[in-house]
């Protein structure tokens, strides 16, 4: 009997361990962004982090994109569906690109789209940019659209279209 009370004590200590750690894992990213002015953006970011060391991917919150639009950041937002699975094989490389780039002028946003996560922030988004199909991605400076792809891409392509975007802006 002592065996089974041991037994049982010790798989609920290892299942409240395990909700505590999923909850701080996805606990709220709180980053002071630079506004790649030399200052920085002083609000905070509530998005799931990620991604990124310089420029960060979150996943979207109309909140932090607005505090984006604010900051004047170039703004990267890939609309992305869970059941996709051309989004599913280029996350990794979107990640990819985020962590390696050396600017802190970028900002991205996975923006949910058409599947079972997306909310009425989402679509809305999705609609003010006429947004059809998921995995297209999209790229503002100073709130204005300057590039746009439907294309599935690489890391390759992340990295060449963003440096060209950095260099240019």
């Amino acid at each position: 009997m002592k065996h089974y009370l041991l037994i049982f004590v010790l798989s609920l200590l290892l299942i409240v361990s395990v909700i505590i750690g999923v909850a701080s894992f996805k606990s709220v990213t709180k980053k002071v962004l630079p506004n790649g002015n030399g200052g920085t953006i002083a609000k905070t970011m509530e998005g799931n982090k990620i991604a990124g060391q310089k420029s960060f991917y979150f996943a979207y919150t109309k909140d932090d994109y607005q505090r984006a639009l604010d900051g004047d950041k170039i703004i990267f937002l890939d609309f992305f569906a869970n059941w996709c699975p051309f989004c599913r094989a280029e996350a990794p490389e979107i990640e990819a690109g985020f962590n390696n780039l050396d600017s802190d002028r970028l900002i991205g946003f996975r923006v949910n789209y058409n599947d079972s996560e997306t909310d009425a922030n989402e679509k809305a988004l999705a609609e003010q940019y006429k947004i059809t199909y998921q995995h297209t991605k999209v790229i503002l400076v100073n709130g204005k659209e300057i590039y746009r792809s439907g294309d599935p891409w690489t890391r390759e392509d992340f990295d060449t279209v963003i440096n060209r975007i950095l260099s240019e802006k």
